[in-house]
């Protein structure tokens, strides 16, 4: 297992089987990055700018967030700070083929190492 921790989100990835978990932040605890007076300018907030990066460092490292048939993010559950946390997913596992058993554990061990409360383990 694989702990990537960036500025606001801390990524949990297992290379073994191509799974992974995210931990977003608190969207109460952003904050809008400063513009200089006079400047017009898009600006992002810290979460946005972290969630862009974040995007970046896993998609060099062959992975992205798990997605539903509507494009929506794959939603695993919460920590007990009511973080969100969501799937990824990895184009490249060690594995070619986990088992079922090597998915569960792999689920399991994911969800703790990520402190999903109330997810689907």
């Amino acid at each position: 297992m694989e702990t990537i921790s960036y500025a606001c989100h801390t990524a949990y990835l297992d290379p073994m089987t191509g799974s992974g978990l995210l931990v977003r932040p608190n969207p109460d605890d952003d904050v809008a990055t400063p513009t200089e007076p006079g400047k017009i300018y898009a600006t992002l907030s810290i979460h946005e700018a972290d969630w862009d990066a974040v995007m970046r460092d896993l998609g060099h490292r062959g992975g992205e967030p798990s997605r539903d048939d509507k494009d929506d993010l794959i939603l695993n559950g919460h920590t007990s700070d009511g973080d969100e946390v969501i799937a990824l997913y990895g184009e490249d596992s060690i594995i070619d083929e986990p088992t079922i058993e090597q998915t569960r554990e792999s689920f399991v061990e994911l969800h703790r190492l990520a402190g999903v409360v109330d997810g689907l383990v």
